[in-house]
């Protein structure tokens, strides 16, 4: 509504932080393990420290605004992350980012992993995304809901799945696809419908029609994306790194290429750095300047999309 008073960018983060895992306790049952848990997942979902960090003070100044003469503010309690060890943006180079993008297409996960480097866009995102959400002809994608679970208290490993559309207008924009994102995910396309079809019934749906999901269809746990993803890092010998860093690592890509590095998440400058990825790709890891070149964009700077994706497929 034109003229409606609107909290400030600080407040709003915070709270989108912080509302799906504290937002249905009373304020007075709020315990400081519940903040502590908080940072915790925060940090596990790929916020750095510092980031996290915020979150609890501003969740300390709503708290002493909220609380009663008698009622202590937990979020004082709960001691803030050690910035000593944070791994600030930490992000592939070309010549890594060349040799995950060789692995990714013989690997399950390989799909998911390009279109980290290729969009930006964080786990949750993805693992939200649905191929409703996808057109394959058109090359281009659109992230319109974030989809993790929500943690339980007392340091439990499991709690529930939370569905929630994204925040803004611009993390609802539709991101163009260079063809190495497509090929991608017409391998995945395939790959899931042999999995629908060995597991028959048992196959679940819930949630839509998601992209990327487990073997049996039960929804793709982010925790375990990211173990897998380590494995292969260290098969591969490259830095162990989180999930989150594929998106600092398309940053680069973009940046390397000309665009707009520091935006990641589907940002300006992210077909240039798609582009920049498409020649990662065909050079190969370890390639020199002659190596092969794989096609490139259309004549009107758009990725060909599905006829040069689908005759890529073994």
């Amino acid at each position: 509504m034109p003229g409606a008073p609107q909290d400030p960018p600080s407040l709003r983060g915070a709270s989108g932080c912080a509302l799906p895992s504290l937002g249905h306790l009373q304020l007075t049952r709020l315990e400081p393990h519940h903040i502590g848990t908080l940072l915790t997942r925060l940090r596990e979902s790929g916020l750095g420290a510092r980031t996290s960090n915020h979150v609890r003070a501003v969740l300390r100044n709503l708290l002493n605004q909220a609380r009663g003469a008698r009622q202590r503010n937990v979020a004082e309690l709960v001691r803030p992350l050690s910035l000593g060890d944070a791994r600030e943006g930490t992000t592939l180079s070309a010549e890594q980012v060349r040799a995950l993008l060789a692995a990714a297409e013989h690997h399950r996960d390989g799909p998911l992993w390009v279109l980290a480097l290729a969009t930006g866009a964080r786990q949750s995102k993805l693992i939200g995304l649905r191929w409703s959400d996808v057109d394959l002809e058109r090359g281009s994608l659109t992230i319109a809901r974030t989809l993790q679970r929500v943690p339980k208290p007392k340091r439990e490993q499991y709690g529930e799945w939370l569905e929630q559309p994204t925040k803004t207008w611009h993390s609802r924009r539709t991101i163009p696809l260079a063809s190495i994102a497509v090929e991608a995910l017409h391998r995945q396309q395939r790959r899931q419908a042999e999995e629908r079809l060995r597991a028959g019934g048992s196959w679940q749906d819930d949630h839509g029609d998601l992209v990327f999901r487990e073997p049996e269809g039960t929804l793709l746990e982010g925790i375990y994306a990211t173990q897998r993803l380590q494995t292969q890092l260290s098969r591969l010998g490259l830095p162990k790194i989180r999930f989150h860093d594929l998106c600092h690592s398309a940053a680069t890509v973009m940046a390397m290429s000309g665009g707009a590095g520091g935006n990641s998440d589907g940002g300006a400058g992210a077909l240039d750095g798609q582009h920049h990825l498409e020649h990662l790709r065909a050079r190969g890891p370890g390639a020199g300047s002659r190596g092969r070149r794989g096609p490139g964009p259309g004549a009107a700077g758009r990725p060909q999309g599905r006829a040069w994706a689908s005759a890529s497929l073994t």
